[in-house]
């Protein structure tokens, strides 16, 4: 009797865009395998290494929350809109801490409020 082994890809999905992305190879008879979300997708990370805090526009009516009061990514309902801005200004537009994570979810307010203060918003890092 032969020990057959079979390997698929892993992904995960990015907590910023929700998109799968790669992480290597894992024991599977599946051909991709998503074990999870909560990290980022390696543009997202590189923004966040450069200093960016991602904030993603979502819905809180319809948004499940964890017991910390922040919105559960896993529960967001996403409205489809994402803006970088740099911790400084982060730090000068909103009253909070940054998070740990560089990860923020907003209402469609703070995204309008971005759009008037510097023109657009949309994947690309926006810094005050």
């Amino acid at each position: 009797m032969t020990n057959k082994s079979h390997v698929g890809m892993e992904a995960n999905i990015c907590i910023v865009c929700s998109e799968q992305y790669p992480t290597g190879l894992k024991e599977s008879l599946e051909p991709l395998t998503v074990t999870g979300m909560g990290m980022m997708c390696p543009h997202h990370e590189a923004l966040k290494m450069d200093g960016y805090v991602a904030l993603i526009a979502c819905d809180p009516a319809k948004s499940d929350f964890l017991d910390s009061g922040r919105i559960d990514p896993k529960g967001a309902w996403r409205t489809g809109a994402i803006a970088h801005i740099r911790v400084e200004a982060f730090r000068k537009l909103f009253n909070a801490p940054v998070p740990e994570d560089m990860v923020a979810f907003c209402d469609g307010d703070v995204m309008d409020l971005l759009e008037k203060l510097n023109g657009k918003v949309d994947d690309g890092p926006i810094s005050q």
